[in-house]
C-alpha cells in the first residue's frame, strides 16, 4: 500500500544520504523526522540488500546516482 511505498522511498533516501554523502546515521535520522540511528541503519541495510536482489530497486538506485552526478557537473 501507500505506507509501504512511502517507507521504501524514505529508506532509499537514507541509503543515498549514507552512501553518497557519507552522512552520519544520527544526522540522517534527524533530517528524516527524528528517526533513531538504528532505524536508519535498518533502512540502509534493507535497500543495500534490495539493490543486490531486485532489478527495479537497482534501476532506481542507478537512476538516482546518475542524476546526482549529472546535476553536480552543471
Amino acid at each position: 500500500g501507500r505506507a509501504k511505498d512511502v517507507a521504501l522511498a524514505r529508506q532509499m533516501v537514507m541509503f543515498v544520504m549514507r552512501e553518497e554523502a557519507q552522512a552520519p546515521l544520527q544526522r540522517i535520522g534527524q533530517e528524516l523526522g527524528g528517526r533513531d540511528h538504528t532505524t536508519v541503519l535498518h533502512g540502509c541495510d534493507k535497500i543495500r540488500g534490495l539493490v543486490e536482489t531486485d532489478q527495479a530497486v537497482r534501476r532506481d538506485w542507478m537512476s538516482i546516482r546518475e542524476r546526482l552526478y549529472q546535476n553536480g557537473r552543471r
